[in-house]
């Protein structure tokens, strides 16, 4: 049976939000490579995608962290657990990082949510890198785009499916034995759904719950799916070739909107969009070495 172990981090950051919230940023990889920021999709844990960012510790400086509430961060309060929140958290997490890891050209690789709270900072503050990797962003279109019903109503939807989810477990080997039962998540690497399980859930007296809290789960696909970051993308457009999304399959029969909102944004803004053959929303989980080589590609150019 596979085990996936992460690495113990080579140093570890916790920076202190406006509001007080801490967010652990975690230094892997090699301190001499070129620098990439990693995080991840709503409700989960950066950690949890260590079987595609194992194939690039070897050669870069991998800067790792989690969206407030979650993964190893301790919890703090509702307060600023939305979209809006963790773009303006990216503000202080990248001064965080030049003050301690000393400033250098930075890359990041952002999954879901983290990679739409990234092109909310790059169109509403600054363009802060070098190269940027979104995967699969569930970016919703503006009113007047075809997809944008499709999107909204996909983003209630998972707002409700969240709201309700299980959130107390005996162990993480029963979380794990249901996210591997489920239809949609089949095709993971062997070991990756142990892996989720255990950076997700915290040992609370003879339970283990979710580290982020089921209704701020909630939270962040509700305010997703009011988010305007598409009407301004068009400020991206002097950057496009530093800017690449990589997607699910946005041919498969049951191609969800993030696929086809990117293609969209490739067809209205330009931007550099790849789809994944066989892949669904959780790609890195799937096909982890032919996503790191991409990143590795792009962010080596």
């Amino acid at each position: 049976m596979t085990q996936f172990v992460v690495p113990s981090p080579l140093d570890t950051l916790d920076a202190t939000m406006p509001d007080g919230a801490i967010i652990r940023i975690r230094q892997h990889g090699n301190p001499h490579g070129k620098r990439i920021l990693l995080s991840h999709g709503n409700g989960f844990a950066t950690n949890a995608y260590y079987p595609f960012w194992q194939f690039l510790q070897e050669d870069f400086e991998l800067l790792v962290y989690d969206q407030r509430n979650h993964g190893e961060n301790p919890f703090f309060s509702s307060y600023g657990h939305h979209l809006d929140g963790f773009r303006g958290d990216l503000s202080h997490i990248l001064t965080a990082i030049d003050n301690h890891f000393g400033a250098k050209p930075r890359s990041g690789a952002f999954h879901s949510v983290s990679a739409v709270a990234a092109l909310a900072h790059a169109v509403s503050e600054a363009w802060a890198w070098e190269r940027l990797v979104l995967f699969d962003p569930p970016l919703v279109p503006a009113t007047e785009e075809d997809l944008h019903e499709k999107a909204f109503s996909s983003e209630r939807f998972m707002a409700g499916w969240a709201f309700n989810r299980d959130h107390e477990f005996k162990n993480p080997q029963a979380l794990a034995d249901y996210l591997s039962a489920n239809k949609g998540m089949q095709n993971w690497v062997p070991g990756a759904h142990q892996l989720l399980a255990e950076c997700l859930l915290r040992e609370e007296g003879d339970v283990w719950r979710l580290r982020c809290p089921r209704e701020l789960e909630s939270n962040v696909y509700l305010s997703n799916g009011f988010a305007p970051i598409w009407r301004h993308l068009h400020k991206l457009s002097g950057i496009r070739d530093r800017l690449l999304i990589l997607t699910a399959d946005p041919d498969a029969k049951d191609a969800r909107y993030p696929p086809l909102g990117a293609r969209r944004m490739a067809e209205v803004f330009g931007f550099s969009v790849q789809g994944l053959p066989g892949t669904t929303h959780m790609l890195q989980l799937e096909q982890p070495q032919r996503c790191a080589e991409i990143v590795r590609d792009f962010v080596s150019d």
